[in-house]
């Protein structure tokens, strides 16, 4: 297995320990107050926006060439950072 295919595994099991959080969160939004609700939605829907963005760009960096893949590489690692700091800031609101 090259260096490549250990980057996108490695991001792919992290994608899916953060799977596990959003699940969580979504559970506490289902019972969370009425009022909190629509925040809490909004919020969730903006980190699974993320989310299936950074999904999708492990798909194309799985499938690109060697030539394409540092191209790729570049667009996968900006949805990554925007999906951490979404991870972070839901974490502040669900987990404090």
């Amino acid at each position: 297995m090259n260096l490549n295919h250990l980057y996108v595994d490695k991001l792919c099991a992290r994608l899916q320990c953060w799977d596990a959080e959003i699940r969580r969160w979504n559970d506490q939004a289902a019972t969370a107050a009425a009022g909190d609700q629509p925040r809490l939605a909004q919020q969730l829907q903006s980190v699974s926006e993320k989310r299936d963005l950074v999904q999708d760009c492990l798909l194309q960096l799985r499938s690109a060439s060697s030539t394409a893949w540092h191209i790729v590489k570049t667009g996968m690692e900006a949805a990554w950072f925007d999906l951490t700091q979404a991870i972070e800031q839901t974490a502040l609101i669900f987990d404090t």
